[in-house]
């Protein structure tokens, strides 16, 4: 599981992310803070660390099929 979080959000709290690693079962977790974006970082200053990280992220997924 790849988490991305931004680290000033101003509608979620950072402690969300700290309960989704805590309960997600996966054995590979990774959590990426965000410095540069806030609630929609998607559409913010770090929008290429997300699509960068994701991409590799799924092609090594792929790998293991």
């Amino acid at each position: 599981m790849m988490l991305f979080h931004s680290v000033e959000d101003h509608v979620l709290p950072v402690t969300n992310t700290e309960i989704i690693m805590a309960e997600v079962g996966s054995q590979s977790k990774q959590r990426i803070e965000l410095v540069n974006s806030y609630h929609v970082a998607t559409l913010d200053y770090d929008a290429d660390v997300i699509f960068e990280n994701s991409l590799v992220f799924v092609q090594e997924l792929s790998k293991t099929l």
